[in-house]
């Protein structure tokens, strides 16, 4: 999980992990509800980058949250962590149907074929907001992969003789 969510945080690319957290130490019958992975999940990946982590109290907030957690991860292009303990991640209830309308999905900043027509895609462009915006995979005229050190058009800066990257 760990070269997963590095990558993704260094690229810029919104992604949500559910962590469902193991039971805690006991003199028997372990504890259900336990925080044994928040630490972990807090500082998981290699080098810097911007994460969200968030837990949860009841199934009702997991269901409504969860288009929180999705919803922050695309807006800000972050990995979001999504915590779960063990008694709620087994439990069985029942709930009256939620309302959907209290659902919102907001995408963040994307761009379309329109936006692009005549122009170079950068994907990793500096904004206001700090934030640049993104296109979706198969987007006409707008290319990008992440692997080394790039720059704002998502070429590699750290070597300038690979066949593979066009200039």
């Amino acid at each position: 999980m760990a070269e997963g969510l590095s990558w993704a945080g260094n690229n810029e690319v919104p992604v949500v992990v559910t962590v469902y957290q193991r039971g805690g130490p006991s003199t028997g019958q372990p504890t259900r509800h336990s925080q044994q992975d928040l630490r972990a999940a807090l500082h998981e990946g290699h080098g810097e980058f911007c994460k969200n982590c968030f837990g949860f109290r009841d199934i009702k907030e997991c269901f409504y949250d969860a288009a929180t957690v999705f919803n922050l991860a695309e807006k800000y292009q972050m990995p979001t962590i999504h915590l779960l303990d063990k008694g709620m991640a087994n439990c069985s209830q029942t709930y009256p149907i939620f309302d959907y309308s209290n659902v919102k999905i907001d995408r963040g900043e994307i761009v379309s074929e329109q936006d692009l027509e005549g122009k170079e895609y950068k994907r990793f462009r500096f904004t206001e907001t700090g934030v640049s915006p993104r296109a979706f995979l198969g987007t006409k005229n707008a290319h990008f992969h992440g692997t080394l050190e790039m720059n704002t058009m998502n070429r590699e800066t750290s070597t300038k003789n690979r066949s593979f990257v066009k200039q």
